[in-house]
């Protein structure tokens, strides 16, 4: 699953928002929720979730939905990550788009200003979420998450164990001599599936929501504006995060972009590796692939300062003028079936579907009132919480706007990859592509 990474768990009762080129439906909400229980409906719904637990946790919550609502049904499409946004925008562009689909609009703005997106900023169950759905710019929301997500590091605690490491690494210090003792005991210390190139991402965004994001908010803003460099930044120390970037890569199974994500979880369910680094979803496809792995997290220990290393969680805006709409599910405008599909939004706000997706996703929802003991590979997480080490990181983004955001994947990869591993002249590249970029965007 990508960056995302991305399903969402949101809701909503049927008291809709002005559609663009359309006039707002009449009548009270009982009666527009009456209608749609008495209509046929098949909510097509196109995705790119391909581990097993997310898509288990998608099968469970439509089939719980549909035993309520029988007249409403769902047809669900998964399309890989590298082709899905491609694919996405021939159909928004077509007027061939599904009922429902994930993005992160901050990435594709031109989807607000075309009228893709439906407004869902004046539901009342925005209410029903931890962190209220991000209001853009303009004050209104289009896109709600599912979970409450994070990037961080994975373990096999069993490995841990065999390797004789009793603790986590709290410090970038500690991380690299558990990385010896691992290499020491013939283990791989990390486990890098660099094929499907969002994992490498994942890895980045692991490292950066941990040593700059905190402080930082706008930080891709102001990289996408121009106002700021990627070199010679004292603010977001990218010299260091390449530097600590190239030692995962060197410290993974051998040739990192000849294997893919899913071989990357086998070597460390398997054991023959001991940590992956990537997002929050990573603990439950690996007790999919394995019921009895013994799954541990710990933040990715960017600094030598352990109070620094947190596991980062996006929020609302710090301040008015980092405003952003965010990543998560969408429904599309013109779509025939918008009470069928709001009506579904409603039931994914309550607190039985949340459970729901915690239990087979195994991530933490979103949404008010879940449980907070459902899988025990989170109780570091919420020993991390009390600990005041989880870190509200407002509008930060991790990803960058269109063509940007494929010159910093080339150049990412390209600095791995190379010989001289030089990361001042990587960071000069980067902004002279950066600067490209914009001047043929003005």
């Amino acid at each position: 699953m990508k960056k995302r990474i991305a399903l969402i768990a949101a809701a909503a009762l049927m008291v809709l928002s002005a559609m663009p080129g359309c006039s707002k439906p009449s009548g009270t909400t009982s009666e527009t929720q009456s209608k749609a229980s008495e209509q046929k409906a098949v909510i097509t719904w196109m995705h790119h979730v391909q581990e097993e637990s997310g898509v288990q946790y998608m099968k469970k919550s439509t089939e719980a939905f549909t035993k309520k609502n029988p007249n409403i049904t769902f047809e669900l499409t998964m399309v890989p990550q590298d082709n899905y946004p491609t694919l996405l925008k021939s159909k928004l562009a077509a007027g061939d788009a599904p009922d429902m689909f994930d993005v992160d609009l901050d990435q594709n703005p031109g989807f607000i200003k075309s009228g893709y997106v439906y407004d869902m900023s004046k539901q009342p169950w925005l209410h029903n979420f931890i962190t209220e759905p991000p209001a853009g710019p303009d004050g209104k929301v289009y896109a709600i998450p599912t979970s409450i997500a994070f990037f961080g590091v994975f373990y096999n605690k069993d490995v841990f164990k065999t390797a004789g490491i009793s603790s986590t690494p709290t410090t970038w210090s500690e991380f690299q001599q558990d990385c010896s003792k691992l290499k020491s005991k013939g283990i791989i210390p990390i486990a890098s599936g660099y094929k499907d190139l969002w994992t490498m991402t994942c890895s980045f965004h692991a490292d950066k929501m941990t040593a700059i994001a905190p402080n930082y908010e706008d930080w891709t803003k102001q990289l996408e504006d121009r106002k700021v460099t990627w070199a010679n930044n004292p603010k977001a120390d990218m010299n260091s995060v390449l530097k600590r970037q190239a030692y995962v890569y060197d410290n993974s199974q051998k040739d990192p972009f000849g294997t893919t994500w899913d071989a990357a979880q086998d070597l460390v369910v398997t054991g023959k590796a001991a940590m992956i680094i990537n997002g929050s979803w990573t603990p439950g496809n690996l007790e999919t692939k394995d019921s009895k792995i013994n799954v541990g997290m710990f933040p990715f220990p960017s600094s030598e300062d352990a109070s620094k290393n947190v596991f980062a969680i996006n929020g609302n805006a710090k301040t008015k003028a980092n405003a952003y709409y965010g990543m998560g599910q969408c429904v599309y405008s013109k779509s025939k079936n918008v009470d069928a599909v709001m009506k579904y939004m409603a039931f994914r706000a309550t607190v039985e579907d949340g459970n729901l997706y915690q239990q087979y996703a195994k991530q933490l929802s979103a949404v008010k009132g879940c449980s907070s003991d459902f899988d025990p590979s989170y109780k570091e997480w919420f020993d991390a919480q009390k600990n005041g080490l989880v870190a509200d990181i407002g509008a930060f983004r991790r990803d960058y706007s269109g063509q940007l955001d494929t010159a910093y994947n080339n150049t990412m990869t390209n600095f791995l990859m190379s010989k001289d591993r030089n990361a001042a002249a990587t960071l000069k590249s980067l902004d002279a592509q950066f600067d490209k970029i914009a001047n043929l965007n003005k």
